[in-house]
């Protein structure tokens, strides 16, 4: 060995030193972040178990009003109402007495009716599980009211349409179609506004009030999403369900709603679209309730299947939810590869779903079968390890054990089951969400291109977490910039071995 590549060979070994320490106090800092973690995890946890004691306080709450106004509207409850105020009025004093001795019966009368002994009026819902209200009127012509009612007790639900609001409710939720033609409304934590008035800029603001009150809007088109924007009535509020008899899978989209309402859950969702077959390889992951998103989506490709991603609370549920239902479906399919990505994919590397998707087939056939395909890694673990750096079409491609980001990648048939698997019941943010629950198998093979193909959408606004897409940049910056460095720090070991040999 000359003076020359010596000294070479002395200042790599220098610098894979300087590179393991800062190795050492990145993994701190990660430690200590992990720590800050698990005690939002734990304050969160507490957070939420005091949110489902006061649900359970509030359900309590709504049994006991609900058997309060069965009793007050039973009949022998009128019956011994006069009784009930005479009592209270005797014990006030002798007026109803002296009214009774000198025959004044009309004067007794206005007494008892000021005394409230009529017909309680009980607008308020108790809440009973499984049981909706679908408000109609009897000029309705539209067949919503049969449809909403065919496929919610097909759903397991328990159904019932009726032309006016009850004086006693017990619906988990009610569907009111044309909200605008009645005068009496369900509580606005119940209410789902069915084909609400639409016309920009004429509405009523007590109405436009109502409907942003209401639980949920629903809404039969994109064009109505983006009326009701104008309104200021967006997402979350509002849910796309298309009309019946429509291209859109009316059974599917309203299953859909009653997920994200809380009313049922994954495998019922699932088993109720057990026809829902997906045999694609491209699949786009989008909201249809967030319209500019979606528009913009239909601009990347038009070869990709566009799927309404699921809605839960929280939303990291949902959005692991779509995965899980589109894993489920594509194994059901016997599709053997699959592209998935979001719609805040940024496709800058001059390629599109397409051409990433067949760039990864060709290295799955030529260099390495991985399980993933990453065009894109938010969060690279810092004990991720390389065991391969190679070079395809131009490209530095570098197999991994791990991975952490959901925009963009292919997926094969054991990353799929591994998807399929994932347990919704698991309310973990920390651990559970569904790129950290695929981080966690730290056996995958992983394979990325250094730079990544594609970027994230800076302007737009997570639908999970509710945060610009900017507030993320130094965590991808710096994920980006590792990679880097496990690259640069694989090639330098393997110089520096093969040098000494």
């Amino acid at each position: 060995m000359d003076k020359q590549t010596s000294d070479l060979t002395s200042l790599l070994e220098d610098a894979l030193t300087v590179r393991q320490n800062l190795s050492f106090y990145r993994t701190r800092v990660r430690e200590l972040s992990r720590h800050c973690d698990q005690q939002e995890a734990s304050h969160n946890k507490r957070i939420n178990d005091l949110q489902a004691e006061i649900q359970s306080l509030h359900q309590q709450a709504e049994a006991s009003r609900h058997a309060l106004a069965s009793l007050k509207a039973s009949s022998s409850w009128r019956l011994t109402a006069p009784l009930r105020v005479i009592a209270r009025l005797a014990h006030k004093g002798l007026t109803f007495a002296k009214l009774l001795a000198t025959g004044r019966f009309a004067d007794i009368r206005t007494l008892l009716k000021k005394a409230g002994v009529t017909r309680p009026s009980v607008k308020d819902c108790a809440y009973t599980p499984g049981a909706i209200l679908i408000l109609s009127r009897p000029d309705d012509t539209s067949g919503m009211a049969r449809a909403l009612s065919a496929a919610l007790t097909a759903a397991g639900f328990k159904a019932e349409t009726v032309s006016s609001m009850p004086d006693i409710c017990t619906a988990q939720f009610c569907f009111v179609i044309n909200p605008q033609k009645f005068e009496e409304l369900p509580p606005a934590t119940h209410r789902i506004c069915v084909q609400p008035a639409f016309t920009p800029g004429s509405l009523p603001e007590n109405y436009v009030a109502m409907l942003k009150d209401s639980r949920a809007v629903l809404a039969e088109s994109q064009q109505e999403i983006e009326a009701l924007a104008q309104q200021g009535i967006t997402y979350p509020s509002v849910f796309y369900v298309p009309e019946p008899g429509s291209e859109g899978d009316f059974h599917f989209f309203l299953c859909r709603l009653m997920m994200a309402l809380g009313a049922t859950d994954f495998s019922a969702l699932y088993d109720q679209c057990a026809q829902h077959e997906i045999k694609t390889q491209l699949i786009a992951l989008s909201l249809p309730e967030t319209f500019e998103r979606h528009e913009l989506l239909k601009s990347k490709t038009s070869a990709a299947l566009v799927f309404p991603g699921l809605r839960a609370t929280p939303g990291w549920v949902g959005a692991a939810c779509s995965f899980k239902y589109l894993a489920k479906k594509l194994l059901e399919a016997g599709v053997e590869q699959a592209l998935i990505f979001e719609d805040d994919a940024e496709f800058t590397e001059g390629m599109n779903p397409e051409d990433i998707l067949s760039f990864a087939l060709k290295i799955r056939q030529e260099h390495c079968r991985w399980d993933v395909f990453s065009a894109f890694i938010s969060d690279l673990h810092p004990d991720a390890t390389i065991s391969s750096v190679f070079e395809a079409d131009g490209r530095q491609c570098v197999l991994l054990n791990r991975m952490v980001g959901m925009v963009c990648n292919v997926y094969s048939r054991n990353a799929l089951t591994l998807i399929a698997e994932w347990d919704e019941t698991n309310p973990d943010v920390g651990h559970n969400t569904i790129d950290r629950y695929l981080e966690a198998h730290d056996d995958l093979k992983i394979v990325t291109t250094c730079p990544f193909l594609v970027g994230h959408n800076e302007e737009m606004t997570s639908s999970l977490w509710h945060v610009k897409n900017s507030t993320m940049n130094h965590a991808f910056t710096t994920s980006s910039n590792l990679l880097f460095e496990k690259i640069w720090q694989f090639r330098t070991e393997k110089a520096l071995k093969q040098g000494k040999e």
